[in-house]
């Protein structure tokens, strides 16, 4: 939701349209009917998983079947193809920005495996409008810890690693999966902490999907701190659909 009160959500299994609406201003309903704003680029794409809103008031996303990173250009109602992956792997899942390092980070399939991990995307190629080649960069470096943790195996996130947020107070990361649930997780050693428990109903123990932080706090002052106002701005409708009708 940028300033100006606009929602935008999209449904991933209906023509891949890009929909905004304006909220009222206590928050419960919209003012007139949602718009179309432009087909999504992703013809044969697949399903669209993953959109954030960025430090520049865009709005990013990918999803499964191709490796790219697309930005939806707020002012001006265009698409660019920002990044390409190339060497193998999948974007895939959530995005969300570091408030600490500005970059955009996702959950996605590395390289030459089926291991679901954490990799990153300089803030610069995500804005100037060009179409970069990108090679697979782990969250933290290839040296970090990052690079050998895999969240799909053992007791991590399951089978389906979705979602992904960082508290923009303080830059701590949170993941869940879809079924397992809520987690904190060290951002610089990747040691997963205890699931967070719901507040009596056992809610967050199954909970997956994805995750965003809304805050009233200042956040962090380092590079991409505006990004995340809203971190991973909500696929509002057709998420639900989504999650009974995929396969991991």
């Amino acid at each position: 939701m940028s300033p100006d009160r606009t929602l935008y959500y999209m449904n991933p299994f209906e023509a891949h349209t890009l929909y905004k609406a304006t909220l009222n201003p206590t928050n419960t309903a919209l003012v007139g009917a949602p718009t179309p704003v432009a087909p999504l680029p992703t013809a044969g794409f697949g399903i669209i998983d993953g959109m954030t809103v960025g430090p520049n008031g865009d709005l990013y996303m990918t999803g499964y079947g191709k490796s790219e990173i697309y930005r939806y250009n707020v002012g001006t109602n265009t698409f660019t193809t920002e990044v390409s992956l190339v060497g193998g792997g999948e974007f895939r899942s959530d995005l969300a920005f570091d408030p600490i390092t500005g970059n955009l980070v996702g959950l996605g399939i590395e390289p030459g495996s089926s291991d679901r991990t954490l990799f990153q995307i300089m803030l610069g190629v995500l804005t100037d409008g060009i179409d970069n080649a990108y090679t697979w960069d782990y969250f933290g470096g290839s040296g970090s810890a990052w690079s050998t943790k895999v969240l799909n195996t053992g007791s991590e996130l399951g089978g389906n690693p979705d979602g992904l947020a960082f508290d923009p107070t303080n830059g701590d990361l949170y993941m869940s999966g879809d079924g397992t649930g809520i987690y904190h997780y060290s951002r610089t050693t990747a040691v997963r902490g205890a699931l967070i428990p719901g507040t009596g109903d056992g809610f967050l123990n199954g909970l997956g999907f994805d995750l965003a932080f809304q805050t009233l706090e200042q956040p962090l002052p380092a590079p991409g701190t505006l990004g995340l106002m809203l971190a991973g701005l909500g696929i509002v409708a057709g998420r639900i659909l989504r999650r009974r009708g995929r396969s991991a």
